[in-house]
């Protein structure tokens, strides 16, 4: 009797379990409910298996750029579907900062390749390498001469040289070492007016344009090729009445330099003469990073504060006898009509190559300053 009462129960099960899975198939016709916003994440995680992608990033070689470099790596790979796997990030961070170390420390210009490229699904990854480089003083002025249009440096003298030297006795009796003298903007007219004039220059093809240029116009100069820092450099003259240091300071890097050009300068000019030279000094209440002041050398206007003039002053027998604003000062008293001297002067006088600022807001600028050999 017990076993025929069942019967019901078992048929009530089995008609219970044909209707779970007719609902089960009914069911796998339906899609789960997504908006088109998370349809649309879900598609393009499976683009990024299908992108592919390569390139080359160069950045300037600023120690103290490095994780702003890193920044912008990482925010550009993890756009490709290919963020940094663990650890990443900071593998990445070592890496540049070798490479930007390794060319910073030997040219001010130097930069640094990043060639990269995606890889297939899987894994979802980018491989990259990293090349320091670096470029000599006179290999860039080389590459000048080769692409750029003259004149390189303008046309004319600065005035704040020109001024300078008539202050200093009859032409044919003041001696001048234009040391940097490029392709002969200063050294050539002094020479033609009387002046006793030797024209010192490290780049090769700088000094070529120099010499021809005095060849063709028949003006009595002697040009030397070689370092201003070279003691051993054998040179017309032991002393000279001015020594002018016009833009050499585009490649001076950091306090050790600025220390050697005033030793230097005590050594070339005779007692009672004069040193003239212009620097980027920054302006009142400015206290520069260390980041600022590599990008400045990269930028070819290496920036000094009052006090490591200062510093770099002490105990030398010169005295600063002028100071002046070196854009301002050449745009008063230069010839009409010539400014500015070139597209990039400007420019490079007032910062702009570090810094990108409207007019006004300028954190340092060129000065000429002039030294007295006591």
């Amino acid at each position: 009797m017990k076993k025929k009462a069942a019967a019901p129960a078992k048929k009530k099960k089995a008609a219970s379990t044909r209707a779970k899975k007719k609902q089960a198939a009914v069911s796998k016709g339906k899609a789960f409910k997504l908006s088109d916003q998370a349809r649309r994440e879900a598609m393009l995680r499976r683009v990024s298996w299908r992108t592919r992608a390569e390139g080359k990033l160069t950045f300037p070689a600023v120690p103290g750029l490095v994780d702003h470099y890193v920044d912008v790596l990482s925010t550009m790979f993890k756009a490709l579907g290919r963020p940094f796997a663990k650890g990443g990030v900071e593998g990445c961070r070592a890496i540049l900062a070798e490479k930007i170390d390794w060319a910073f420390s030997r040219s001010h210009n130097a930069w640094i390749e990043v060639e990269w490229k995606s890889s297939s699904y899987p894994p979802m990854s980018v491989s990259y390498t990293v090349t320091g480089w670096q470029k000599s003083i006179e290999d860039a002025y080389a590459e000048w001469v080769k692409v750029r249009e003259p004149p390189l440096f303008g046309k004319n003298p600065d005035a704040v040289v020109v001024e300078l030297a008539k202050t200093l006795g009859p032409p044919g009796e003041v001696t001048v070492l234009d040391a940097g003298a490029g392709t002969g903007r200063n050294a050539l007219p002094l020479a033609r007016a009387g002046y006793v004039v030797d024209a010192l220059e490290l780049a090769p093809a700088l000094v070529a344009q120099t010499e021809k240029a005095a060849l063709e116009t028949q003006t009595d100069l002697r040009s030397v090729c070689g370092s201003y820092y070279d003691r051993a450099l054998k040179l017309p003259r032991e002393r000279y009445r001015m020594v002018v240091l016009a833009e050499l300071c585009s490649h001076w890097r950091g306090q050790k330099d600025l220390r050697n050009v005033l030793e230097r300068l005590s050594e070339l000019v005779e007692p009672g003469g004069v040193g003239v030279f212009n620097m980027f000094l920054a302006l009142d209440g400015y206290r520069p990073t260390d980041a600022e002041r590599e990008f400045s050398q990269i930028g070819w206007c290496p920036l000094y504060t009052r006090a490591d003039l200062a510093q770099a002053c002490a105990g030398l027998p010169l005295k600063l006898v002028d100071d002046v604003s070196g854009a301002e000062y050449e745009k008063a008293h230069g010839p009409q009509g010539d400014w500015p001297p070139t597209g990039w002067f400007e420019r490079w006088a007032s910062g702009s190559e570090v810094f990108d600022l409207p007019p006004g807001q300028s954190q340092f600028e060129m000065r000429w300053l002039t030294f007295k050999r006591t």
